[in-house]
Formats: C-alpha cells, structure tokens, sequence
C-alpha cells in the first residue's frame, strides 16, 4: 500500500491545476452578472474536496479582484493614443469623440471568458454608446444612419440593449451595415418598442483587426469584403467604432500601429462622409492571456 501522499508530493500541484479550472469554468458556463460568485463556490468545493482527502488544512480563499492596472500595458497604452487621435483628428465639420469604454468595466465580473461582455457587460457598452450617441440624434427629422462598426465585442453583444435605449427615448435613427444577425444573448422585450421591431442592422464581424476592416480578412467566409464594399450600400451620418481588441491579443502591432490603423479607418469613412460623426471606443478591458495569439480568430 502507497503511503498517503504529503505536501511534497505532485499531488498538490495536481489539485491546484484542477482548482484552476473549477474556478474559471463556470464563468463561461453561467454567462451573467454572478461570474463571480460561482467561481466563489467552485473554488470552495473544490477545496473542501482537498482538505477531506489530503487531511490538510483549507487554504484561503481568495476571489479575483479587478484593477484597471491589471490591463495589459499595451492596451492602456492604445486607449491613450486613440483619445490623441481623437482630439487630433476631429474638425468641426466632422467630429471625432474618443469615448471611454474601459472606466468603470471590469474584466472578470463584466466578462464571461476574460474577452466578451456578459449581459452586465452589454448593459454598460450600451450605456455608454447610448451616452455618446444622444447629443448626436433627433427626435423628429429624417433618421440619421448609424453604423456601429467593429469586432464580436459588436457583432455578439449589446446591439438590442441600445437599440432599445434609443427606440424608447424616441430618437429618429436607422441602424446600417450588410451584417444582420442578433446578439448572442437577447431579451425579448428588446425586441421592439411602441410597434417598431429591433434593427439588426450593424458591421461587427468576429475575428477582426482594423486592418482587416479596411482591407478584408480570409475569415470571411464570404472571400473578403472591407469598408470599400460596404459603403458602397449606405452612407452612415454616425459611425460607433470598437476595434483593437483582437489586434492587441494578436501582438503583432504596436499600440501606435494599431491606432494608425483605427486613424485610416476613420479616414475611409470620410471618404464616404465628409460630415461623418466619428464615436472612437477607448476599448474594453479584457484579462491578459498566457498565449499572445490564442484569441486572434475568435473575437
């Protein structure tokens, strides 16, 4: 018979891998405001688990805590130079408005994966494009056309919480882009507003640099496709741009690379628009990665 394996054995590191994984697992299963507190209660488990069969006195427990000085410095450092390229690049004819996703979001209880919102997650994005988008919409007039352009973080996420903020202040405006989908999570009651049904109009496409908003990517399925193409079907008066999260994840750029890049897209859109409102998103947070290429198809 074994003897009972002690603290210096690999049985420790084992079961600290398996806590590892009890503790992040259930925030992409139970994809909510209380990420947290089921992590909380797998680690718990998990280490009254351990304490039973180790007869070893339960560790502390201590539950992630989010600090904005836990971003990757490279994303602090594109959320800086993208409000300069704002203030550089806006004119009164068109403005351009950095606007500031990153205060007040939180990257493990607003994520479900370290990466995408959850459904409180969704609710401050739409918070805050709604925000920004206010002083720039009417509530009489022909609607303005409003393009809400980036990555997953748009193509999965937040569209119907503020189509819904928007439709019930009253506000004239008419989404655009050749994407259709719906967000991955929905309410129904979202889904329409005084006999008006949800627009699902938008240019989120999952997996996207900002390069590959000007140019393309070969993750379309489609064979390709970029602004060129798109905006030879609408002209939007507004455009609400989050890009850069799979860019940082990717590493292959510098953050004053990336915020080039951002730079060229606004100035496709004013190719298309010379009056074109230009809402800049200083990004979401998200966790860093052990892997800087693990994310670069999936967001």
């Amino acid at each position: 018979m074994q003897p009972h394996a002690g603290p210096t054995s690999q049985r420790p590191t084992r079961i600290a891998g398996i806590l590892a994984a009890m503790q992040w697992a259930p925030s992409a299963i139970f994809v909510g405001k209380h990420a947290r507190l089921f992590r909380t209660l797998a680690t718990l488990l998990a280490l009254s688990v351990v304490s039973l069969s180790c007869g070893e006195r339960t560790p502390e427990v201590v539950v992630p805590q989010w600090e904005p000085a836990d971003a990757p410095p490279k994303l602090l450092a594109l959320n800086t130079a993208v409000g300069e390229l704002a203030a550089d690049l806006s004119t009164t004819q068109s403005p351009v408005i950095a606007v500031d996703h990153f205060t007040g979001f939180d990257a493990i209880d607003d994520t479900y994966d370290g990466v995408h919102p959850t459904r409180r997650g969704e609710e401050k994005l739409a918070e805050t494009w709604a925000t920004a988008l206010r002083p720039h919409l009417a509530k009489s007039g022909d609607p303005r056309k409003v393009l809400l352009l980036g990555d997953s973080i748009t193509d999965n996420h937040y569209r119907t919480i503020l189509w819904s903020l928007l439709a019930t202040d009253g506000y004239a405006f008419d989404l655009v882009g050749t994407q259709h989908g719906f967000p991955l999570a929905v309410d129904p009651k979202e889904l329409a507003v005084d006999g008006t049904s949800f627009d699902s109009d938008h240019e989120g496409h999952t997996g996207w640099t900002a390069r590959e908003l000007l140019d393309g990517s070969l993750w379309d399925p489609d064979g390709g496709g970029g602004l060129d193409d798109w905006l030879s079907g609408y002209d939007p008066d507004i455009v609400a741009l989050h890009i850069g999260t799979n860019d940082l994840i990717i590493g292959e750029l510098s953050a004053d690379e990336i915020a080039s890049d951002i730079g060229e897209v606004i100035g496709r859109l004013r190719e298309d628009n010379a009056d074109v409102t230009v809402l800049v998103a200083q990004i979401i947070p998200y966790l860093p990665w052990d892997e800087p290429d693990a994310e670069s198809t999936g967001d």
